[in-house]
């Protein structure tokens, strides 16, 4: 129950940090941050007491984080990256780590979708 609030909440974090450039020392901060903390002290109580390969769904949340970590970043790299500037390394290089992307995103929609990757 604590990991969507805290997902949204990261996903509003890099938001206002890297895309608007505001400062986070005059956002509110129980909207900001107390659900990314939140969510971290229940992942640490849990993970005390049992396994998260244990926990139903827990698959499904996992590729949900690792979806939205990977939209951040490729959201930030399309906005840091100037498309008249191109790409300094070469053609296999730039196939290379498209393909490596598209994996990862496959990986976490094959755990969102509950299926064996």
């Amino acid at each position: 129950m604590s990991s969507i609030p805290g997902i949204i909440s990261f996903s509003l974090i890099f938001y206002t940090l890297f895309i608007i450039r505001g400062n986070l020392l005059e956002v509110n901060a129980l909207i900001y941050f107390l659900p990314v903390v939140s969510m971290v002290l229940v992942f640490v109580q849990v993970a005390r007491k049992t396994d998260f390969e244990h926990l139903p769904g827990f698959g499904r949340l996992s590729g949900l984080m690792l979806m939205m970590l990977l939209t951040c970043i490729v959201v930030l790299v399309l906005q840091r990256f100037h498309f008249f500037v191109g790409f300094i390394a070469s053609i296999e290089s730039l196939i290379v780590i498209a393909i490596i992307i598209f994996t990862l995103f496959k990986i976490a929609g094959a755990k969102i979708m509950n299926k064996h990757h």
